[in-house]
């Protein structure tokens, strides 16, 4: 009897190995997880750059300098104050601001806006951008004009220090305003600043020299 009970335990352990081993050998269900398809969300909201390059002239034509280079888009609340409907879109401008080597409140900036069919407006700067544009979400800004002239308008723009900021600019319009009344400078109740780049070192030229601006803003 004592043989027969020993027999039975020892098969008994030999059953619960057997399954033991044959439960851990059998390979568990892989969860499979699809965060390789899944974004983390930064990626998809709209991204807005923007590309300048600025040349100055001699006036016979040569490439004096070429400055190249990326902004920061700042026009965030501009953006949304369109698209909720809170403002209209008016008129583009470049601005261009003198270094202040003066440490002046208000330092000297040269302001170009795209034209206009309004007959009275004047001021510096004015039908100097051309806006166009290139097709699958890009916008192109160009200006140009001579150096001696914006001294004569804006006095101190390049007088030594050169150019230390650039802007793009979208004119705001109240949202009751006319499309056709919000390209007129009179009726713009804000300047939202859409894009800037600080310049080290500074853009300079001289009395006689050509600056040509051109800057991408691409959406996507």
């Amino acid at each position: 009897m004592k043989w027969l009970i020993g027999s039975a335990a020892v098969v008994g352990t030999v059953a619960f190995v057997t399954s033991l081993v044959f439960f851990i050998s059998v390979p568990l269900p892989t969860e499979v997880s699809d965060s390789s398809t899944k974004s983390d969300g930064l990626s998809e909201g709209i991204q807005v750059h923007g590309d300048w390059v600025i040349e100055v002239h001699d006036s016979d034509g040569t490439l004096v300098e070429k400055r190249v280079f990326e902004n920061e888009f700042t026009g965030g609340t501009t953006l949304e104050k369109i698209l909720t409907h809170e403002k209209r879109a008016g008129l583009w401008s470049i601005s261009l601001r003198g270094a202040n080597g003066l440490q002046l409140a208000f330092p000297p900036t040269y302001i170009m806006t795209e034209p206009t069919s309004m007959a009275n407006m004047v001021g510096p700067g004015i039908k100097s951008v051309a806006v166009s544009s290139g097709g699958d979400g890009i916008i192109i800004l160009q200006a140009e004009f001579i150096v001696s002239e914006a001294m004569k308008e804006v006095p101190g723009i390049f007088s030594g220090n050169g150019v230390d900021r650039v802007h793009t600019m979208l004119a705001l319009c109240e949202f009751e305003t006319t499309s056709s009344d919000c390209l007129h400078p009179s009726i713009h109740s804000h300047v939202g600043i859409f894009t800037s780049k600080w310049q080290e070192p500074t853009i300079n030229a001289e009395e006689g020299q050509k600056v040509i601006v051109t800057v991408t803003i691409t959406f996507s």
